[in-house]
């Protein structure tokens, strides 16, 4: 039994089409903790809750929205708790109550969320499929990666500061609501997968100091950081080591240049510089594509595992 990893219900795909499946085969892999995330239903919570009131299983984190939803304008990618629009950012603020208060009910220590992004032309020019593209085809030093790049951090930095002010406003109203339930819940604001989306780290310095005494902290995602610094926005290590000591949860998965969610070893032992940050940070969550195979994932985790155990 992994005592320390949890695992995300990201590697589910269609594999399960119940809550009483997903555990019973996380528990067969080796976790007794488990994060759910954006694709479990209320139908499956019914079935895990008793799971987790008889001590069968331990809920980690929830990944927010949750439970699943069909929302677009809600969806993991939106502008969420930075919308402009106050009747569209109060409803985001209601949706993350939903998923604090499930977070509570589960016994979860955490809610993972994607706070924001700046707003782009996902149609015609989204920055970063074109930049990932380009960087695919080993063109991140030719002339119209830098000047694609240039662009996107000028259109990134006139938006941003309003759309990250208004999320630290929304996690202002989301932490009095934990602190007047009295939950043991805090929100994690994790770092993106796209270059236009917020936090990056000094976006999320920003915010947590604004948010000193409250229950928010960061939620630092391994290859996320991992691609944005292979784009050129910042340095991943230093951004992570100024952050650390207000960090609550981390999402584990492997690397190939712009393309994440691999099994940690898979495909190198890159994994292991990041073993003494995952030493350190309270909750541990394996955040493994579909794809990838449960004997990749029972390795990552008896690796990871071991090192926890050994140091």
């Amino acid at each position: 039994m992994f005592n320390e990893l949890s695992m995300s219900t990201s590697w589910c795909g269609d594999k399960f089409k119940s809550g009483k499946e997903i555990v019973s085969a996380y528990k067969e892999m080796g976790f007794n903790k488990i994060e759910l995330n954006y694709a479990i239903t209320k139908e499956m919570i019914e079935e895990i809750l008793p799971m987790v009131d008889k001590g069968q299983v331990e809920i980690s984190s929830v990944h927010h929205p949750f439970p699943k939803h069909s929302e677009k304008l809600f969806d993991t990618d939106s502008q969420m708790l930075g919308f402009e629009d106050k009747i569209l950012r109060n409803k985001a603020i209601d949706m993350t109550k939903q998923s604090i208060d499930y977070a509570h009910l589960l016994g979860a220590k955490a809610v993972v969320i994607h706070p924001s992004e700046v707003p782009i032309d996902y149609e015609n020019h989204h920055y970063d499929v074109l930049l990932k593209n380009l960087y695919r085809e080993g063109k991140k030093n030719s002339k119209d990666y830098k000047n694609l790049y240039k662009e996107m951090i000028e259109h990134r930095d006139h938006f941003s500061p309003s759309f990250v002010r208004r999320t630290a406003d929304s996690l202002e109203v989301l932490s009095d609501y934990i602190l007047k339930k009295n939950y043991d819940v805090k929100i994690g604001i994790e770092n993106r997968a796209m270059c236009h989306q917020i936090p990056d780290f000094y976006e999320a310095e920003y915010i947590l100091s604004r948010l000193e005494d409250a229950p928010v902290r960061f939620w630092y995602d391994i290859g996320h950081g991992v691609m944005m610094e292979n784009l050129g926005m910042f340095n991943n290590m230093d951004g992570l080591q100024k952050i650390l000591s207000r960090t609550i949860g981390i999402h584990i998965h492997d690397v190939i240049g712009v393309n994440d969610h691999y099994a940690p070893y898979e495909f190198g032992d890159y994994i292991d510089m990041y073993l003494p940050f995952i030493k350190k940070i309270p909750i541990k969550v394996l955040e493994i594509g579909a794809l990838r195979s449960k004997e990749n994932v029972i390795t990552a985790a008896k690796r990871i595992d071991t090192y926890l155990k050994e140091s």
